[in-house]
């Protein structure tokens, strides 16, 4: 099943599980900006439609209240989808090469029949996502997670110990942000409690030096059991 036979599946699929018809799909697809009626629905859904632009998938997306990936790769709903022609993937291989986490499966037998925490041939080893930027972000997110938490706590009950993981969160989310801006990234924006951390400089991450004692830093780091952070490797080609 190709990519766009898959959406027109799902579109299908979710307009009458809205109890819609075609002609109101097509009016909340206007109202979103395309301009749809019933004719577009039923052409998309009969399969005589052979194109769809990435605005028309952005508004069906959104008229039917369904994450974009999800209409390209239906989890639960198929097991395999073909992304080329004559290239067929598991559906959940698929989709974490869409979204970045992974590189293009090569083996058809990756993702078939997978679905998360199934133990499928790529899933099997835990590592950074294939993209670089996109591990950046997922660090810079968890740590900033991380520090809310912490810092709740160290209100409630202000300790030495939870003051230091604070701190070492804090050296970690700086050092996040100076990967980002090495590799031309613009990190996201910092609450006003956390901006103080920009001026936290540890290392220049440009030289090798500093490469190397960011490396043993975040070492030292996990050898004391604050967990572990994979430094990212060389500038990846986007």
């Amino acid at each position: 099943m190709t990519l766009l036979s898959t959406v027109a599946q799902q579109v299908r699929t979710a307009r009458r599980r809205r109890g819609w018809t075609a002609a109101e799909l097509g009016a909340a697809m206007t109202r979103v900006g395309v301009q749809w009626d019933r004719f577009a629905v039923t052409k998309l859904e009969n399969g005589r439609r052979k194109t769809l632009t990435l605005t028309e998938l952005a508004a069906l997306a959104r008229v039917l209240e369904i994450p974009p990936v999800l209409l390209l790769f239906p989890l639960g709903h198929a097991e395999q989808v073909e992304v080329l022609p004559g290239q067929i993937v598991g559906t959940w291989a698929g989709l974490k090469w869409f979204t970045g986490e992974a590189p293009f499966p090569t083996d058809t037998l990756d993702g078939a029949g997978e679905h998360p925490g199934s133990a499928g041939i790529g899933d099997m080893v835990d590592g950074p996502p294939a993209s670089t930027t996109l591990h950046l972000f997922q660090s810079h997110r968890d740590f900033v997670r991380e520090h809310a938490l912490l810092s709740l706590k160290a209100k409630e009950k202000p300790d030495k110990a939870v003051l230091q993981e604070l701190s070492v969160v804090e050296a970690r989310l700086a050092l996040v942000r100076q990967q980002m801006r090495k590799r031309g990234l613009t990190p996201p924006t910092l609450a006003d409690e956390l901006k103080h951390v920009d001026a936290r400089q540890h290392f220049d991450l440009t030289s090798p030096e500093g490469r190397e004692k960011a490396k043993a830093w975040l070492q030292r780091l996990a050898e004391r059991g604050y967990g572990t952070f994979t430094e990212s490797g060389d500038d990846e080609a986007e």
